[in-house]
Order: structure tokens, then sequence, then C-alpha cells
């Protein structure tokens, strides 16, 4: 069921988080690297997007399944799905860690932001 699947999700976050990852960005660059064992979605995201938002919805369903991977859609009428829904609406279940340079990639936008305050800070 849906509460036993978000369980696990919860269960791997909490003991490697490195294996478990939520929001829509971080989804979307696991499935890229074939990452996702199992994509959770809310149906809020379904039934709330439209045009290229939806496809990309589409397309993120496809290549989990290419992958040999799975999607599981969370209902929001109940509490598992609510709480999906509460963490953006996207988590996924990973086979392994992504690669640190995905973290470093982040990190260099933030660092280039500060950067960016340095040099203000200068003038």
């Amino acid at each position: 069921t849906d509460e036993i699947i978000l369980t696990r999700f919860f269960n791997i976050l909490a003991e490697n988080n490195d294996k478990a990852t939520y929001g829509k960005k971080h989804c979307i660059r696991a499935v890229e690297l074939g990452a996702v064992e199992l994509l959770l979605l809310s149906d809020r995201i379904l039934r709330k997007s439209v045009g290229e938002e939806r496809q990309q919805c589409i397309n993120l369903m496809r290549k989990v399944k290419q992958a040999n991977g799975k999607t599981s859609i969370f209902s929001d009428m109940h509490t598992s799905g609510e709480q999906l829904t509460k963490m953006g609406g996207y988590a996924s279940i990973l086979r392994y860690p992504l690669p640190d340079d995905d973290i470093e990639e982040e990190d260099d936008d933030s660092q280039s932001n500060t950067s960016d305050d340095d040099d203000e800070e200068e003038e």
C-alpha cells in the first residue's frame, strides 16, 4: 500500500539519506542518471500540471520505467499523499547514491551568489 511505500521511503531517508531524495529538481536529476528504483508522485502534481509541466511528469515516469524502475502515484485524499504533497509532491528511492559532483554543482551555484555579494562589498 501507499503507507508502506512512504514508510519505506522515510526509513531509507533516516538511515541512509543518500539513497532517497525528494523535491522536483533532485528527483529529475536522479531519473536522468537512471538511479531511481521507485518514483513517488503526488496525484496533485499530475492533476494540476498542464502543457510542458505535465509532459515533463509523463516523461519522468517513462524514463523510470525504461530504467526498470517503478512509479507510485499517491492520492492527496489519503494521509500518505498529503505527506508527499507537503514535501513538494516528488520523492524517490534510489538504487545507488547520486555522484558527489551533483552536490558540488549546487554548491557552485550558491558560491557564485556569495561571490557576487563579495563583489558588492568591495565597491
